[in-house]
């Protein structure tokens, strides 16, 4: 379990949202990104390569046709 206190200091990486503690990873309040906790470390990791506009169905398809 993450103290209250460090619970409050973070946020989400992806969107800066809050975030909230479920039984194994924090889920980002606003997009629903889920990072997992291991030995009570959260691992606030995303994607380097994933952009909110590059994973909607709609941009994928644009870019494959622009391909």
């Amino acid at each position: 379990m993450i103290s209250k206190d460090l619970l409050n200091l973070l946020i989400c990486p992806k969107c800066h949202s809050a975030v909230r503690e479920q039984t194994t990873y924090l889920e980002c309040t606003a997009c629903h990104h889920q990072f997992p906790i291991q030995n009570g470390i959260p691992l606030l990791r995303v994607d380097p390569h994933e952009t909110l506009q590059e994973s909607s169905p709609q941009n994928l398809k644009t870019h494959k046709s622009q391909a």
